[in-house]
Order: structure tokens, then C-alpha cells, then sequence
């Protein structure tokens, strides 16, 4: 009898820990988990912001060609201050995305090249 009370301690004491066991996994699998989804929101936010400014980069370089255009068509004073507008929107952006923390120093050696020929065009426009 003693030797079957002995074994139910043991079992009783072996199923216990397993439950302990089994316990701290979930906490810790919960904790992992919510670690991992604030990380992936945090980086798709960041990627979310990148696509903006990008976005409004590439809309207001094009809009300032356009309104260019249209200005060596027919010069209006709207159009040379949309020109104006759309460049300082651009400058603006360039701006916003250079102080981008997730930007590399490859992305910044192209947002730079961007600058620069954004000021040539800018020039060539301003000659034309």
C-alpha cells in the first residue's frame, strides 16, 4: 500500500509540473505573440509612410512637369505658380523622406540623385 501511495505522489507530483510546464509555454507563446504583432504593425506603419510621402513625391514631381508643360504652351500666371507650388511640394517631400529612419543610405543616395535632377529640369524649364 505504501508503495502505490508512493506512486500516486510521484504521478500527482510529475502531472503537476507538466501543468506548470504547459502554463508558463502558453504565457510565454502569448507574450512572444504580442511582441510580434506590435513589431510587424510598427514596420507596416513605417511602410504605410514610405508609400505616402513616396506617393505625393512622384505626384508632385509629375504635376510640376505637366504644369511646365503647359506653361511653354500657353504661359499663365496659375501654371507658373502651380510650377512653383508642385516644385516646393516636391522639395517638401524629399524633405519628409530623408528624415525617414527606415530609409537606407542607398534610398537616400537616390533621393538625392532625385533632387538633383529635379533641380536640372527645374533649370531647363526655367531657360525654355
Amino acid at each position: 500500500m505504501t508503495l502505490l501511495h508512493s506512486l500516486r505522489r510521484q504521478i500527482t507530483a510529475t502531472m503537476a509540473g507538466l501543468l506548470a510546464l504547459v502554463l508558463a509555454m502558453t504565457i510565454l507563446g502569448v507574450l512572444v505573440i504580442r511582441s510580434m504583432s506590435t513589431t510587424v504593425n510598427d514596420e507596416l506603419s513605417m511602410l504605410e509612410a514610405d508609400a505616402n510621402i513616396g506617393g505625393s513625391l512622384v505626384a508632385s514631381v509629375l504635376g510640376e512637369i505637366r504644369a511646365a508643360e503647359q506653361y511653354l504652351l500657353a504661359p499663365s500666371v496659375t501654371l507658373e505658380r502651380e510650377f512653383v507650388t508642385r516644385g516646393d511640394s516636391a522639395y517638401e517631400d524629399q524633405r519628409r523622406f530623408r528624415a525617414l529612419r527606415s530609409l537606407s543610405s542607398s534610398d537616400r543616395h537616390v533621393v538625392n540623385k532625385l533632387a538633383a535632377n529635379q533641380a536640372a529640369i527645374e533649370v531647363a524649364y526655367a531657360t525654355a
